[in-house]
């Protein structure tokens, strides 16, 4: 590279964190009386990870949720407005309900005689705490949608039993907002905002195994949030869970552990519900593995039956067995949730990296040394839930004009290349840029000189990516995106204004960087360029220095990039094109194309 060794002052970047939910802005409001009402707003979605490490906090503190105000019990009559003639509906609520003390879910044929059955009449208007609703429509035995006071449509819940259970429920970010509650003829009515999507039932009829697998993980993470509060999930339907982000639209059926409750047979339940029987806890446990066997296997599991045979996926025979055996042998909800992590990692596509890389001196008569230098290594990481291949790789590009540009090049690699990987991360890529620093500092051995640097450390479809200089990253799709920003003169002058972009192609100072591995002892704030991206199935990440990419115009040279599919064929490619196109510098490319396929 020949670079002008001057060092014009650096100019920062400064980046900003992404926005995390603070918990205090939805911490309940005391009431006058003294207990817990739940915000009006308290309905946020956290982010997976704040989810998982607030539920741990609150499990190991025993945080209990708030108490909600329920209203008092009214008598049977209830006083209503005049209202439009609109036929009542009638709610049939049988003792043999699939959904427990819930009304939602397919019902079985009664065991006692209709008239026997009780009746609950949902009228056209209902009144609750915060004003009257509106009936539109029946959406099932246990849901309606209606008019709220404010105009807007709003799904009502029926349910059996009302504050102590949905005190164990929320708040949790899983849940629909709580907007309004009431009760009729002893059921309470829950007013939960009117959310639509994709379900988990559709998913598991369109097979979608991931999907499905990764929705019970979430699932798994509520049912052990229950747990922890002394509740269990007896059943989940389907048909109530939101996808991408999980949420439902009405609250899941729920026991206290310890009630012994009659006979009930709900899809996905566990088999001793149909005799009825004492919630131990593990009851959510069989719902959430008769939800993967289903998905997995086209089937449902069926008590006394042996299960058909598993996908040979490592870790499915193991989960499915733990999670659907007897309820005296089966599973905890926290082994649960284990068991059903470990799953979604092993259903994750698998990776690995092609790589193919291509150098050369060049044909200028005054370079007899190639000042380029690239690298990279290697390993896989196999085991049950993890056969992805891990990569690190990189290119450095001596400054020309300076002693030694090639020592500093092969340093830089070299320290990069030993950085012991631990994770794919911004920070593990700046740890070891910093390492590459100081191998070109000690190489120099007091004399000026530096390279310029762009790496990846890699592992399945994720990469960070480290940069300082002119060498760059391209990210290739069916389209051509440079990765990496160009820390030389000319991309400052077209960031600031005072060129256009088509300028800077063949500039007079297009040589004139304004970073480099080398010129500092400790990388100032903001130096290196870090990046964490996630590559799409058959994405390839192409690293060049400027002697491959600065003998192009920005229109072929994209064209370039995307004429050929294989690593090896395109670093050759690149290489010969730039000679061809009388290079007079030092020419290097580095291609990685991730691969990508199904566990089955």
């Amino acid at each position: 590279m020949n670079h002008d060794p001057s060092r014009p002052q650096t100019e920062g970047a400064s980046s900003s964190s992404p926005e995390t939910v603070d918990m205090s802005a939805v911490d309940p409001l005391e009431s006058e009386e003294g207990i817990y009402v739940l915000p009006e707003d308290s309905g946020v979605f956290m982010p997976p990870p704040e989810v998982q490490a607030w539920e741990e906090q609150a499990a190991q503190t025993a945080i209990m949720p708030p108490k909600i105000i329920f209203p008092e019990p009214r008598p049977p009559t209830l006083v209503m407005p005049e209202a439009p003639a609109v036929a009542p509906v009638a709610v049939q609520t049988a003792p043999v309900e699939a959904e427990g003390d819930f009304l939602e879910e397919e019902v079985l044929a009664p065991t006692v005689p209709t008239s026997a059955v009780p009746q609950l009449v949902v009228p056209p208007i209902m009144k609750l705490e915060r004003g009257e609703y509106a009936l539109l429509t029946q959406e099932s035995a246990g849901r309606v949608i209606a008019k709220a006071p404010d105009g807007s449509e709003v799904r009502i819940a029926i349910y059996a039993r009302g504050a102590d259970v949905t005190r164990a429920l929320y708040p949790h970010p899983m849940l629909p907002n709580l907007i309004d509650a009431g009760e009729v003829d002893g059921k309470i009515l829950i007013a939960h905002p009117k959310l639509e999507g994709n379900t988990l039932e559709s998913a598991i009829y369109e097979k979608n195994k991931n999907v499905v697998i990764s929705t019970v993980v979430d699932l798994a993470r509520l049912n052990r949030y229950l747990h922890a509060r002394g509740f269990a999930l007896v059943a989940i339907d389907p048909r109530d869970v939101l996808l991408e982000p999980t949420r439902l639209q009405r609250l899941p059926n729920v026991h206290k552990i310890g009630d012994v409750v009659g006979a009930e047979a709900p899809r996905y339940g566990a088999p001793e519900r149909a005799a009825g029987h004492k919630i131990n806890g593990s009851e959510g446990v069989y719902t959430l593995g008769a939800l993967i066997y289903h998905v997995l296997t086209g089937q449902m599991p069926v008590e006394g039956e042996m299960l058909v045979s598993f996908p040979e996926i490592p870790g499915v025979p193991q989960a499915l067995t733990a999670m659907l055996s007897p309820s005296t042998t089966r599973v905890n909800p926290s082994d649960a949730l284990e068991l059903c992590s470990k799953l979604e990692k092993a259903m994750e596509k698998r990776f690995s990296w092609v790589l193919g890389t291509a150098t050369t001196v060049g044909i200028n008569p005054d370079r007899v040394t190639n000042e380029d230098s690239v690298g990279y290594r290697t390993r896989r990481s196999t085991g049950a839930a993890h056969n992805d291949t891990i990569v690190v790789a990189c290119v450095a590009d001596g400054i020309g004009g300076m002693a030694r540009g090639e020592d500093a090049s092969q340093a830089a690699v070299s320290g990069f290349l030993d950085y012991p990987l631990s994770e794919v991360s911004p920070q593990a890529a700046h740890e070891a840029i910093a390492l590459a620093n100081a191998r070109v500092i000690g190489a120099m051995e007091g004399k000026s000189g530096g390279c310029t640097f762009t790496g990846v450390i890699a592992d399945g479809d994720k990469i960070a990516l480290a940069h300082v200089g002119d060498t760059r990253a391209y990210l290739l799709t069916d389209k051509v995106e440079q990765i990496s920003e160009d820390h030389s003169m000319v991309a400052m002058f077209v960031k600031m204004g005072i060129i256009p972009a088509e300028a800077a192609h063949n500039h007079p100072d297009s040589n004139k960087i304004m970073r480099a591995l080398g010129s500092n002892r400790e990388l100032p704030p903001d130096y290196v360029e870090l990046r964490e991206i996630t590559v799409p199935a058959n994405g390839t990440i192409v690293i060049v220095s400027d002697g491959v990419w600065g003998v192009f115009p920005p229109k072929e040279f994209e064209v370039a990039l995307l004429e050929i599919k294989q690593p090896q064929d395109l670093a050759d490619r690149l290489v010969r094109q730039a000679i061809e196109r009388s290079t007079s510098d030092n020419a290097t490319a580095l291609v990685m194309k991730l691969e990508a396929r199904d566990p089955i």
